[in-house]
């Protein structure tokens, strides 16, 4: 089974608490490097090793930096996994401007407001979108999917959200959820109200 984790940085791998630490040692952040806990980054790192996954960069610093600087960041910090992959930049997918009321349609959001789409930004309709263009039908429902970050926009992803605060970030208790998921794959989930088998996949 392909195991697949979204991971977030802000209120994950780092934290209210971090900061105010760094400040009580008269340490102002003055780049990336700063702005990441390396207990918390241990912490992922150790949990990786032992449950082997693919890391995808779901995080809004995917905007601004490649997979390659995230996981060179990472790695100063004592990281040993490798981020692989980025999920879609808001509304820019590589060349490709994503229409925004054609994906909220095929991940069967149904705009019935008539807001404006623009307004269904979600994280998890992000990682939805990536998830369609990278796995055929067939293969969704056999994936381990979890979702590490401290917000909870997540669309149908919700039940695979493992949540973090943004005042402590990731934390021991954490770890037992992700291991869940990457253990669960996502058709063990087959109920009337399980939002995953509503969404039309391509």
């Amino acid at each position: 089974m392909k195991k697949i984790l979204f991971l977030d940085i802000d209120g994950v791998l780092n934290s209210e608490r971090y900061f105010l630490e760094r400040s009580a040692l008269s340490q102002r952040p003055e780049c990336d490097f700063d702005l990441i806990d390396p207990v918390a980054v241990k912490l992922l790192s150790d949990f990786i090793e032992e449950n082997p996954c693919t890391v995808v960069l779901s995080s809004a610093w995917r905007k601004s930096h490649s997979c390659e600087e995230m996981t060179a960041l990472l790695a100063a910090k004592g990281a040993t996994f490798v981020i692989v992959d980025r999920t879609p930049n808001c509304w820019q997918w590589g060349d490709e401007t994503i229409n925004w009321t054609q994906m909220c349609s095929d991940c069967g959001l149904k705009n019935e407001s008539g807001a404006d789409p623009m307004h269904y930004k979600e994280r998890g309709l992000e990682i939805e979108y990536w998830i369609r263009g990278n796995f055929s039908a067939e293969e969704i429902p056999n994936l381990c999917i979890a979702v590490l970050d401290d917000s909870c926009d997540m669309h149908t992803l919700l039940p695979r959200l493992v949540r973090t605060r943004y005042d402590s970030g990731l934390k021991e208790i954490h770890l037992l959820g992700l291991r869940q998921m990457l253990d669960t794959p996502l058709d063990s989930l087959l109920a009337p109200q399980n939002p995953w088998f509503r969404v039309k996949f391509r």
